[in-house]
């Protein structure tokens, strides 16, 4: 119990009174753009991180259940950043489940990545299985395409897989409750850091 209570991160931020103008619920169904950009640890320490995106992830995944069809009449997403970086058994649990299951919800989660093998192996599962959408963009780790070759090797060779240029991706993606061909897309280059 201490690990928890005892974080002096942890406490200020969970020991503070909550702010009414922090609302989910209102902005989601206003269809807002909602970015937290939680520190890789460096700032909090590990145990605060991981914490704390647990309970973002949870707090979205239920404030979207609660929500009536007509309150998410407007679907969001959710974007996890290197999930590798703060994944925990039960987060990664509930990251499957919304990765599987929150379509219902129109709830949609995003994972950026460099490979699959960097995610928990459950996870990966999960969204292979899921019939989730992926973007795979040029990567060094081949075994990154072989595990997707069942979503693209009917349209796409997988040696060209291995050779694609930087900033272009291969497009996976179910549309209308079927897999739809997957095609290769050049992609817009990076936003420079000045903005």
């Amino acid at each position: 119990m201490d690990d928890f209570f005892g974080n002096d991160r942890l406490h200020d931020i969970f020991a503070q009174p909550p702010i009414k103008e922090l609302d989910f619920a209102k902005w989601m169904q206003e269809g807002k753009v909602i970015i937290l950009r939680v520190p890789n640890g460096r700032g909090l320490g590990e145990l605060a991180v991981k914490t704390l995106v647990h309970w973002i992830t949870l707090k979205v995944f239920m404030t979207r259940l609660l929500m009536s069809k007509e309150e998410q009449q407007n679907g969001c997403f959710i974007i996890f950043n290197e999930p590798e970086q703060f994944q925990t058994e039960g987060l990664t649990k509930l990251m499957g489940r919304i990765g599987t299951e929150a379509r219902k919800e129109k709830l949609g989660s995003l994972y950026a990545f460099h490979h699959w093998d960097k995610l928990q192996d459950s996870l990966q599962k999960n969204l292979q299985g899921g019939g989730v959408q992926q973007f795979l963009f040029m990567n060094d780790h081949t075994k990154t395409f072989e595990k997707s070759a069942h979503r693209f090797t009917d349209t796409i060779p997988i040696e060209q897989a291995h050779k694609l240029p930087a900033h272009y991706a291969i497009i996976s993606v179910r549309a209308g409750g079927e897999m739809q061909p997957a095609f290769i897309c050049h992609m817009a280059p990076p936003i420079k850091t000045q903005y």
